[in-house]
């Protein structure tokens, strides 16, 4: 089961938690995706 990062630009927050900035919001934005990406394509261990 997936749980949605909600990333807002206008409000510079990603789930609540908020960035100083529009660039590091983005760039941690951008970690979270490939970090999704590679947690989905990893077979859980049983």
């Amino acid at each position: 089961m997936y749980k949605a990062i909600v990333i807002d630009r206008q409000n510079l927050t990603i789930m609540g938690v908020p960035f100083s900035d529009l660039d590091i919001l983005e760039s941690t934005a951008h970690d979270f995706s490939l970090h999704s990406v590679i947690f989905a394509l990893t077979p859980l261990k049983a």
